[in-house]
């Protein structure tokens, strides 16, 4: 009587012992389908780290631009002419009151 009960701890053993090589061998599948989406997403990681700086290239030029463009328009807006003077090599500047008193000096000599 004592061969059934061992023989159903065989059956037992066995089966435990198949069950934990399928365990094992799903494990290892999923381990390696998981190790290949790390590679996928390191992957696509570096591409959008590449995308947010050439995006953060892209717009501080163009916050550049905007606020040359703001800069010449406020000085456009004080009066200010920063044009270069051919006579010299330097740069003149000249306000709006100042071309308003060189015009009312103007308009004086006509009278």
């Amino acid at each position: 009587m004592t061969s059934i009960p061992a023989a159903r701890f065989r059956i037992k053993r066995k089966q435990k012992t198949i069950n934990l090589e399928r365990s094992v061998s799903d494990l290892s599948g999923r381990a390696e389908e998981l190790e290949k989406e790390v590679v996928d997403l390191r992957r696509e990681n570096g591409w959008l780290k590449e995308i947010i700086m050439l995006k953060s290239n892209c717009f501080a030029a163009v916050a550049n631009a905007q606020q040359r463009q703001a800069l010449s328009q406020a000085i456009k807006d004080a009066g200010i002419d920063l044009g270069v003077d051919r006579n010299t090599t330097g740069t003149s500047i000249s306000t709006s009151a100042q071309r308003m008193g060189e015009g009312s000096s103007d308009q004086e000599d006509e009278s």
